[in-house]
């Protein structure tokens, strides 16, 4: 069976388009706050706790949810749902990132990913595409974070569906 003409909300919502484990440490979590520039002052105590492992309170920063699984997965897990016509990945845009803690960062842990496509809206132009990442520790099997990555691809839009949130 080939692929559609035009996207098929059905189909899509719940997709699953990928699943990945990744590992970090607590040497990847220091280097994490010091690329987004914590530590400007290397004596200030609140800095410490973010930037050296011996602090008393050392913790990851909680945004560092949104580089733990890969985004590049995503891509090829599109391009296999059912429900999405073919597309270039020229057309597709990253357009929103939102980040649900469920417990705070450990400073290292082995994670498991899985996205799932969360719903489809028809954007007239485009379709925007709303993909769940939810994140759970391999250890305990507790839901860490969860991750809405919204999509927009151009050119597959018209398919009158559901117009879904405003922009």
């Amino acid at each position: 069976m080939g692929k559609p003409k035009k996207v098929i909300p059905e189909q899509c919502a719940g997709f699953v388009i990928g699943e990945e484990t990744s590992k970090y440490t607590r040497r990847d979590s220091m280097l994490y706050a010091l690329g987004i520039g914590v530590s400007q002052d290397p004596l200030d105590a609140k800095d410490l706790k973010f930037t050296y492992e011996n602090a008393e309170d050392f913790a990851a920063i909680p945004s560092m949810a949104v580089v733990l699984s890969s985004m590049e997965n995503l891509f090829g897990g599109l391009a296999a749902c059912p429900g999405l016509p073919e597309f270039s990945p020229m057309m597709l845009l990253h357009g929103e990132e939102k980040a649900i803690l469920r417990k705070p960062l450990n400073t290292e842990a082995t994670l498991k990913h899985v996205a799932k496509i969360k719903g489809v809206y028809d954007k007239q132009k485009g379709a925007l595409v709303v993909i769940e990442t939810t994140s759970s520790d391999v250890d305990t099997d507790e839901v860490v974070c969860v991750l809405e990555h919204s999509l927009f691809i151009r050119g597959i839009g018209g398919f009158g569906g559901d117009s879904g949130p405003a922009a």
